[in-house]
């Protein structure tokens, strides 16, 4: 036997529009001067990761994202500045991820990254912002894992290859021998034009 180092990363991408409503301190006009979605990797409420039932090296993951956003609005008439921050609409992941080895008491670690941006001016009322916002989202799964694996796969050691390292050879040999392995004539199409003439 001897050991291997195995890794893996699963990557699911999905973007969601969301319409949020902000309300406003009534009795002032206002304009929307700047808007930071910060990016990077985010806080999830409720992750599940479980095997998907048939599928041993399959599981469900599912989360709620919450994405964060400060804003900063300017009063008309008056020189003072009005700053908001709190949540987009909580975004519920429900996805199917490869995650070799995971049923094994080896769970993969989970990393969650977003950006947002405004799909088009946002809308301002005397009582209320209103904001579409395009969330991209990427869920990535990745594992380390240790293996061992049967002796056959490596070498025995110079001039004692194993069995199956002779197979793979002599496989190898038979394909490039064009006696034993013939490249089929009809692999490149003949043109409608060139028909009856061989190549």
């Amino acid at each position: 036997m001897f050991q291997s180092i195995f890794t893996y990363e699963s990557i699911f991408t999905d973007t969601v529009v969301h319409l949020v409503t902000i309300p406003l301190p009534p009795e002032a006009s206002y304009t929307l001067a700047e808007i930071n979605f910060p990016p990077g990797v985010k806080q999830l409420e409720n992750l599940v990761l479980a095997p998907l039932p048939g599928s041993p090296d399959y599981s469900v993951v599912q989360f709620v994202l919450r994405v964060p956003f400060e804003a900063r609005l300017t009063v008309a008439n008056a020189e003072e500045e009005l700053a908001l921050d709190g949540y987009l609409p909580d975004t519920r992941i429900h996805t199917v991820l490869y995650t070799p080895l995971a049923g094994k008491g080896r769970l993969p670690h989970v990393t969650v990254e977003s950006a947002s941006r405004l799909l088009m001016p946002p809308g301002i009322t005397a009582e209320k912002l209103e904001l579409i916002v395009d969330l991209h989202v990427v869920v990535r799964l990745s594992g380390k894992h240790q293996l061992n694996l049967p002796l056959d796969f490596g070498s025995g050691g110079e001039g004692q290859p194993h069995r199956l390292n002779r197979t793979w050879s002599e496989a190898c040999r038979k394909f490039s021998d064009p006696g034993q392995t013939e490249f089929p004539r009809d692999f490149f199409p003949i043109p409608p034009e060139n028909k009856g003439t061989e190549y």
